[in-house]
């Protein structure tokens, strides 16, 4: 799967060559803060990570994809659609490296992913989540179209429960 925007290319991880970046982005000072430990710090770990996203995609889809510049081929983060277990609609995930934020790169991959949602998988309604304190994420979902629903609570952090009607 490939998707591409005027400036972006977001496309299937790939096992091995993403595998130093999916670490490097995942532990991030900000993907910590805001998203939280997902331990993925060795090569086996992240080629795992990468692997469960590409069989998402595989069966339905779904699943975090790569967000590199069209132009100079970086690799600046993921998008993509996640099933959670307490939530019934799938919800938008994506992060970036810092230096890439505040450059509307993040806003043009989620959009470009939202419309691969409503056009190639027929999804009606999308879910985000995200935590009052990162700014910058709810300030994308609101431009994006997003409208808050309330807070939920989960593990030991409360989330802005955010949703998206594509209809």
């Amino acid at each position: 799967m490939n998707l591409i925007t005027e400036r972006l290319s977001i496309e299937s991880l790939e096992e091995n060559t993403d595998a130093d970046f999916i670490i490097e982005l995942f532990n991030t000072e900000d993907f910590l803060k805001y998203i939280g430990n997902r331990y993925l710090n060795t090569i086996e770990a992240a080629n795992n990570y990468i692997n469960s996203q590409n069989e998402k995609f595989n069966n339905n889809g779904t699943g975090m994809m790569l967000i590199k510049i069209k132009e100079t081929n970086e690799k600046i983060g993921i998008c993509g659609f996640v099933k959670r277990d307490y939530l019934e609609e799938f919800d938008i995930g994506y992060a970036l490296f810092p230096k890439y934020t505040k450059k509307g790169y993040c806003l043009e991959a989620v959009n470009a992913v939202l419309d691969y949602g409503k056009n190639l998988l027929n999804l009606l309604k999308i879910a985000a989540i995200c935590v009052e304190e990162n700014e910058p994420s709810v300030k994308l979902l609101k431009k994006a179209g997003f409208k808050y629903e309330k807070t939920i609570k989960k593990s030991d952090s409360e989330l802005l429960l955010l949703y998206l009607n594509l209809d």
